[in-house]
């Protein structure tokens, strides 16, 4: 970005600070008017100290602004004391440029004022990550030049318009003598950032990765011992990768001052970290891990198919009963397809019902068995208040000695008695026959006593 370019964005942010003054509370106080003086602040600040560092208005605007403040009335006061300081140096940066003579365009330029010093490889779905990283660290600290950055997401480092995007980058790679690989989940999850992985590594600059968690060491995929990896969000990391930067650019030892670093250092990490929570990663997964998930999706696959093959046989057993009402015949189709009859699910029924009402004195079974069913039953009180009375402290019964259906104990043999009674009403001249083969003039009905009798041992005791 030109200076004018800078400065103009600068004095925009001025103008809405300004009239913002003028609105006063509410909209004057507002976030956006808060946010917009700490960008303003932190841009015209890296303007100044690019550009007339050494001036002593330079160390008095700094003196007077704090980008760390969010209170209105105090960012009022630091704009108001360090405007007209701007416009001061401003005019001195305008005159400084005004004065030096323009550059033959016919001579061969240095590379390090012209060409590509670091080439940020990154997903586009980080490009925001990219963008802090460029503006906090390699210009806002470290003093590069936007035309000495590829980056191709961010605006005045992109691919020109026009040009194929695969030699912009293939050339950008080649001429970078520095790397930065932004590792997070997304740079795994694309194909040209993993190529752009590669071309790094064969070619003859630094490659400097930083992983974003979940990425790990194990994750990371990269042609380097783990020790030497870097982590983005990390500030010792960043401060590695700061002298890394220094002694292959040949940066002058000292042109970067340690507050100054660890100012934007920290502004970067807080830009991260607020980022990431806004939009975290996907989760990464090891090898180990892939692996395990594959074994379980073909088990599960296993599995379905056995289900769908299950399906196919009953419904052959279906279709083989439309030929044939005859239960002796049904029964013989059961048996050849190795599929337990309706009767044997019937005495499962039973059974369940029966060990149920075993553990349950006869009369309270009563009880269960008319109000589920409706039935009318007062027992003798004096008869069986032993019973009823040891029903009700164990819960099975209320106060009024009637089925309490929170207990666990009635709610299962509510659940069989229905599940028994939707068997017994369905249309099956299978279950019929064979019921009525084995058991003879007992009713084929849950509802009566009769049935009770026989099948769970439990009498309504006459009152």
């Amino acid at each position: 970005m030109s200076i004018e370019s800078r400065l103009e964005k600068l004095e925009s942010m001025a103008m809405k600070l300004l009239e913002a003054r003028k609105l006063g509370s509410g909209a004057g106080q507002s976030d956006s008017t808060i946010d917009t003086y700490k960008q303003w602040n932190i841009d015209a600040l890296d303007l100044l100290e690019q550009f007339v560092p050494a001036d002593p208005l330079t160390k008095e605007f700094k003196r007077n602004g704090r980008s760390w403040i969010s209170n209105y009335d105090y960012i009022d006061k630091n704009f108001s004391d360090q405007y007209p300081i701007y416009k001061v140096l401003v005019r001195k940066i305008r005159s400084q440029s005004t004065s030096q003579p323009e550059k033959d365009p016919t001579v061969k330029q240095d590379k390090k004022a012209s060409g590509t010093l670091v080439f940020i490889s990154h997903a586009s779905k980080d490009k925001q990550i990219a963008q802090y990283f460029m503006d906090d660290l390699l210009i806002g600290c470290l003093g590069f030049k936007a035309g000495e950055i590829f980056c191709s997401t961010t605006d005045g480092t992109r691919i020109k318009s026009g040009h194929d995007w695969r030699d912009s980058i293939q050339l950008a790679l080649q001429e970078a003598k520095v790397t930065i690989l932004l590792i997070t989940p997304h740079y795994k999850e694309s194909e040209v950032c993993q190529n752009e992985m590669g071309a790094a590594w064969v070619a003859e600059g630094l490659v400097i990765p930083l992983i974003a968690e979940p990425v790990t060491y194990a994750t990371v995929g990269v042609i380097q011992e783990p020790n030497q990896i870097e982590k983005l969000g990390d500030g010792p990391s960043l401060d590695r990768m700061k002298d890394q930067l220094e002694t292959v650019l040949e940066i002058p030892h000292g042109q970067v001052k340690t507050d100054r670093w660890s100012q934007k250092r920290g502004e970067f990490l807080i830009k991260l970290q607020g980022h990431i929570k806004k939009n975290p990663f996907p989760t990464a997964f090891t090898r180990d891990e892939f692996d395990r998930i594959g074994g379980e999706l073909e088990a599960a696959k296993r599995a379905l198919s056995e289900k769908i093959e299950l399906t196919t046989k009953l419904n052959a057993i279906v279709e083989d009963f439309k030929l044939t009402k005859d239960a002796e015949q049904v029964q013989e189709v059961l048996k050849a397809h190795d599929v337990p009859g309706p009767l044997e699910e019937f005495k499962e029924l039973v059974a369940g019902l029966k060990k149920l009402f075993d553990k349950i004195d006869n009369v309270v079974c009563a009880i269960i068995l008319c109000g589920y069913f409706n039935k009318p039953f007062e027992p003798v009180w004096d008869d069986h208040k032993q019973e009823i009375d040891a029903a009700v402290r164990e819960e099975t019964l209320t106060d009024e000695a009637e089925p309490n259906d929170d207990d666990h104990t009635v709610r299962s043999i509510h659940s069989k008695l229905s599940a028994l009674k939707a068997l017994l009403e369905k249309d099956n001249n299978a279950l019929e026959a064979a019921y009525e083969a084995e058991y003879g003039a007992v009713p084929m009905e849950v509802r009566k006593p009769q049935f009770w009798l026989k099948h769970f041992g439990v009498t309504v005791p006459k009152a």
